[in-house]
């Protein structure tokens, strides 16, 4: 059998990586997982053989700062870091820190051997920075999450290399507004006053996208995202679907309840349409219908599961019209999930996709529909866990992964594996090289 290693190397979406790895490793696939963290806690479905890295970033070493960028004062500073204002004797040291730092820098590039000292710091942050990016020398395949890679260093290996990988997109990082505009009639409640929204921004999606194709990447995303992928790239593109474990018993809702628990449950309530939940609830108690309502954010997943598994209706999100992982784990447990998929992606799923579609202005009278009738939302639990039984095995999903990476690696003429570990010497020349390289292009620039 061809034997090949993939490195999961996700940024703050812990869980999709986690599942995945998971998968691959229960069908002998040599994967590992890499995680950054930029925040202190990623939520994670499981941390089953998951490394979470040391850093955020991983930059190129190029010394310290030339001469010619003035210094900032330290008034000046502390607006860049706490425009809002400072909030603890511990940002002053932060701060006092980096001020201090940065006029070193500026003393040493005064002293007539600065060249000296400056090649000297550079290897020795290249030679420590191989170390810590070792994780990529027995790599075959990356399966990138969010299509951005940690920082120059790793892309300068990447390159190098010839490592090839896939661009995972999932949301935010890739969705284009004015594309989103043109088919959801509720996108536009998302955008502020100057039309802008954090779950799109057509530039960075532009931009990640270039970068990706220039590495060799190609587009892996969901049916849902496939309509951000730029015309250029999209040929390449490959359909994923999401794992969603299966290995629970589904708590289907009692028909016989009269008065049904709903959860809402959004990472996000300004995106996931939080208000207009809540105001469709309250219209429901003005007509006198009687439900119990369950609101989380910010709760652990453990606790979002198990609050899933009581539940008797699933309220997802209202303004994207996509499908949603946390849906997705709703309808594992049988339950009837209610959330707003626009019509052009809805065409692209099967009938199969059990669930209730509703938007901000039907809300109110589907919610009302499935509080009264019990039979239906035991029926519809039923169809959406044998739904993702037949799409979201995690198993099948697996397969489906590895077929993609098999074709990829034979296209870029990497089948087999890459016969030997990529030593950190040869991991160290490499940043060196690219760090010679960005600072002839700064000063080209200059």
């Amino acid at each position: 059998m061809d034997y090949y290693t993939v490195l999961h190397f996700p940024e703050n979406t812990a869980s999709l990586a986690a599942e995945n790895n998971k998968a691959l490793r229960g069908i002998g696939i040599s994967s590992k997982a890499c995680i950054k963290r930029l925040y202190k806690n990623v939520p994670i479905v499981s941390n089953e053989s998951v490394t979470f890295l040391p850093r955020n970033n991983f930059t190129l070493s190029t010394g310290f700062l030339p001469a010619y960028l003035p210094l900032l004062s330290f008034s000046q500073l502390k607006q860049m870091f706490f425009p809002e204002g400072m909030s603890s004797p511990k940002n002053y040291l932060v701060l006092i820190r980096i001020w201090m730092v940065e006029l070193i820098k500026r003393v040493i590039n005064k002293l007539p051997f600065r060249r000296h000292i400056q090649r000297v710091l550079t290897a020795r942050g290249n030679r420590r920075r191989a170390e810590e990016i070792a994780f990529l020398s027995d790599v075959d395949i990356i399966h990138c999450y969010t299509g951005s890679l940690a920082g120059s260093a790793t892309e300068a290996v990447v390159e190098h290399f010839h490592i090839p990988g896939l661009a995972a997109w999932q949301g935010s990082e890739a969705r284009i507004a004015e594309v989103e505009l043109q088919d959801n009639p509720y996108f536009h409640l998302l955008l502020d006053g100057s039309g802008h929204t954090v779950t799109a921004n057509t530039l960075r999606s532009i931009q990640r996208q270039t970068r990706c194709a220039e590495l060799g990447f190609e587009p892996a995303v969901t049916r849902d995202m496939l309509q951000y992928v730029l015309p250029e790239y999209r040929g390449q593109a490959h359909l994923l679907t999401h794992p969603i474990q299966v290995n629970h018993q589904p708590c289907y809702p009692d028909p016989l309840v009269r008065r049904p628990l709903i959860l809402h449950a959004p990472s996000k309530p300004s995106i996931k349409g939080t208000f207009y939940v809540e105001r469709a609830l309250a219209r429901l108690k003005e007509r006198g219908v009687e439900f119990d309502y369950l609101y989380l954010t910010g709760a652990p997943h453990e606790q979002v599961l198990e609050a899933m598994q009581r539940c008797d209706i699933f309220l997802d999100h209202f303004l994207l019209g996509n499908v949603c992982v946390a849906a997705l784990e709703a309808m594992s447990y049988g339950k009837p999930t209610v959330f707003f998929l626009k019509e052009s992606i809805q065409r692209l799923y099967t009938d199969e996709l059990a669930f209730v579609n509703a938007n901000p202005d039907n809300l109110t009278s589907r919610l009302y529909w499935l509080i009264k009738h019990g039979e239906a939302r035991t029926k519809i639990g039923r169809q959406a866990r044998a739904y993702i039984e037949t799409y979201h095995n995690p198993e099948k999903v697996a397969y489906e992964l590895d077929a993609v990476y098999k074709d990829v690696l034979s296209r870029k003429h990497k089948w087999g594996g890459t016969g030997s570990k990529i030593s950190e010497t040869d991991l160290e020349k490499c940043l060196q090289d690219a760090t010679a390289q960005q600072l002839f292009l700064e000063r080209q620039e200059l």
